[in-house]
């Protein structure tokens, strides 16, 4: 072979390689992302309920037990709701700075949860009614925390 031709066989011999190596090391999931790539949604959904079930057991309920404040506590099916019930008589002995740290306190702790089971913590909406249903609190991220009495 002529040096010309020996020149160009091995540049295209590099550049297939590069172009191998490119695909190769572009075309590899990171660790995981296949098997929950191949999940459909209603799997993904169920993985998330039973890591926030799990985590409410171990980190909410807790908090709402030690302040020994709440009556009922419940989630919607979608877990993006919290709701809590508390008797209008200990609401009401509370000043608007101890509602609104409570408010913050339990919010917090709600987004966490969300955030470490996989679902997305700004969707969050924590609601306070009293024993009657009536709409005693509300925080989120959209519309902030508002003490409603």
């Amino acid at each position: 072979m002529s040096r010309p031709v020996t020149m160009i066989a091995l540049l295209l011999l590099v550049i297939g390689g590069a172009v191998v190596a490119f695909y190769f090391y572009h075309s590899e999931p990171e660790p995981g992302t296949a098997r929950i790539a191949g999940l459909s949604e209603k799997d993904r959904f169920a993985r998330f309920v039973a890591r926030f079930d799990s985590l409410t057991d171990a980190r909410l309920y807790p908090t709402v037990w030690r302040l020994g404040t709440f009556l009922k506590t419940g989630f919607d099916d979608d877990r993006d709701e919290w709701r809590l019930t508390v008797s209008s008589g200990d609401w009401e002995r509370r000043d608007d700075g101890s509602r609104r740290d409570l408010t913050a306190t339990l919010f917090s702790a709600f987004k966490g949860v969300r955030a470490q089971a996989g679902g997305e913590p700004d969707q969050a909406v924590l609601l306070i009614l009293d024993e009657n249903g009536e709409n005693l609190a509300k925080v989120s991220e959209e519309s902030g925390t508002t003490i409603h009495r």
